[in-house]
């Protein structure tokens, strides 16, 4: 249909369609390529008390980003990829930091608490049984070797 049109028109107006067209293009998916991108990613062992239900584990992905976007940002969307690259798992991360979002062209920390195991557990099965749960725990999630960011929540 469109080289139906450009048959009409003359030569300069059909280099400015096509520039135009292009440069729409470049514009369109520009956010999409620009919003996917593997970067570092790793998940943290952290031991921490939590007042209803006590001592607790927590298991937290963490992120660097750079806010490459014209507004600042309060989470990310990403996957979860092994050595591979194959998607193991997706979350979001926080970004925000004081409750203040990430800034324009600051670079900063996100994270997400994607797990956690209490100590009640160990009430349960015994402190064997829950050494080993946290360790198994963490091992399948030492497969991450990186994350693929797929989108941003500004605010």
């Amino acid at each position: 249909m469109l080289l139906h049109l450009l048959r009409y028109l003359s030569r300069p107006h059909r280099l400015f369609a096509f520039s135009a067209f292009s440069a729409a293009s470049i514009v369109l998916t520009g956010p999409v390529f620009a919003a996917s991108k593997d970067v570092p990613c790793d998940v943290r062992l952290e031991f921490g008390t939590d007042p209803t239900i006590g001592q607790v584990v927590s298991y937290t992905l963490s992120i660097q980003v750079k806010n490459t976007s014209p507004q600042p940002i309060t989470a990310v969307s990403l996957l979860w990829l092994d050595d591979a690259g194959t998607i193991i798992g997706n979350s979001d991360a926080d970004c925000r930091f004081e409750s203040k979002s990430l800034d324009v062209s600051h670079t900063g920390q996100c994270k997400r608490v994607v797990q956690t195991v209490s100590n009640r557990l160990i009430q349960s099965f015994g402190q064997a049984v829950w050494t080993e749960l946290v360790n198994s725990e963490l091992s399948q999630f030492k497969r991450i070797k990186s994350c693929r960011l797929v989108g941003y929540r500004y605010g």
